[in-house]
């Protein structure tokens, strides 16, 4: 793992994930990157049972995106962008995934679109699947991602929707290829 190209690649991803976020709400979300780490089945298994709601995307080319958060932050976002109340359920049912899907799809595209537009990297995603994982589940999230996956947490806010939000961004090592190597002699990017 290049430990600065894993960090900018997870900043870069949340930059534009936040950014689709706000433009849906007309609102300015935050975040703030971890350091990277390597993946293995101990760390998805601690990560699945804090962020449980798994969106995934692989790319065309291959790899695999997931960005994992609580169902509850994923319920809050949802519930403002459709202008209703948050599910309650513990549960994710058939309609309420669709629904996430058609709002998150297009935040997995933006964390992607960042890369084009400031590198000119073009990463082509497949649509994203929304699913509720339980940690005993991570092998599955191994399987997925890969044995070389790098995971970064991220904490967000979204004014008025989530304080203190907690996600955790996990990709396929592959991805660090987009950093442009004068940008890892330059440092990382900031959040905004």
């Amino acid at each position: 793992m290049n430990t600065a190209a894993s960090k900018l690649f997870a900043e870069g991803f949340s930059k534009g994930y936040c950014d689709v976020i706000g433009a849906m709400l007309s609102a300015a979300p935050v975040f703030q990157a971890g350091e990277p780490q390597a993946v293995n089945a101990e760390l998805l298994g601690q990560t699945a049972a804090e962020l449980p709601l798994v969106m995934q995307a692989a790319a065309a080319d291959g790899g695999v995106i997931l960005f994992m958060t609580t169902l509850e932050d994923a319920r809050r976002i949802t519930a403002a962008v459709m202008g209703n109340e948050p599910a309650t359920d513990p549960t994710l049912a058939a309609d309420e995934e669709a629904t996430m899907k058609e709002i998150f799809d297009p935040c997995m595209g933006g964390g992607v679109s960042h890369f084009k537009e400031k590198y000119g990297e073009i990463i082509e995603l497949q649509p994203t699947e929304i699913r509720l994982i339980e940690s005993v589940q991570a092998d599955t999230l191994i399987d997925t991602a890969g044995d070389t996956a790098v995971l970064v947490r991220v904490a967000y806010s979204v004014p008025e929707i989530v304080e203190d939000g907690q996600a955790a961004l996990v990709f396929s090592e592959d991805f660090e290829r987009v950093i442009p190597e004068k940008e890892l002699q330059g440092g990382s990017e900031e959040a905004e």
